[in-house]
């Protein structure tokens, strides 16, 4: 069912082609704002779906994925630009491989399972995510922003990593229960 919740979500999925246009064509204050935007947006759309009563599985699938897109994209491209370069494309790799995996693992077991069910540790993976890609567009202006961008990639990725071994453990042991 569309409703305003999910058309904010969809919005931030269409957004992300400006968002990455701007950031390879070199304007970083106008991507850095649209990243702004669609993080405020992330925030509204499960705030209006909770408070209208108009949480959908539409939305609930969605929400997710547009955040690891836009994720996703974003590195990619700081790779592309040589803002994260030699051993900090690393971090890049994780959280893509991460954000392809638990999703996989996700629709193995089933989505209605409690295994599958978003964990506090895998909220603070999203938030550091973020923080380190809002830190890595302001990167021009001063170095501490670079290294803060830098070390909550290196946090991000950290956490992306114990968050797919933590799915992983409880498919796997789920798996052998349910033969």
């Amino acid at each position: 069912m569309l409703n305003i919740p999910t058309l904010l979500t969809l919005s931030r999925v269409i957004l992300i082609i400006p968002q990455i246009y701007l950031l390879m064509a070199g304007y970083d204050a106008a991507a850095f704002m649209l990243f702004v935007i669609l993080t405020i947006t992330d925030f509204f759309d499960g705030y209006l779906a909770r408070k209208w009563n108009q949480t959908s599985a539409l939305g609930a699938f969605l929400d997710p994925i547009a955040d690891k897109l836009l994720v996703a994209a974003v590195l990619i491209v700081f790779v592309d630009i040589g803002r994260l370069t030699g051993l900090w494309v690393i971090a890049p790799i994780v959280i893509i491989l991460r954000e392809i995996w638990v999703p996989g693992i996700r629709g193995f077991v089933g989505y209605d399972k409690p295994i599958a069910a978003v964990t506090k540790l895998a909220k603070w993976k999203t938030t550091m995510q973020m923080v380190a890609v809002a830190a890595l567009f302001l990167a021009e202006f001063h170095d501490y922003i670079y290294w803060l961008g830098l070390g909550s990639l290196a946090i991000a990725a950290i956490l992306t990593f114990i968050t797919a071994i933590d799915y992983t453990q409880k498919a796997w042991h789920y798996y052998n229960q349910n033969k």
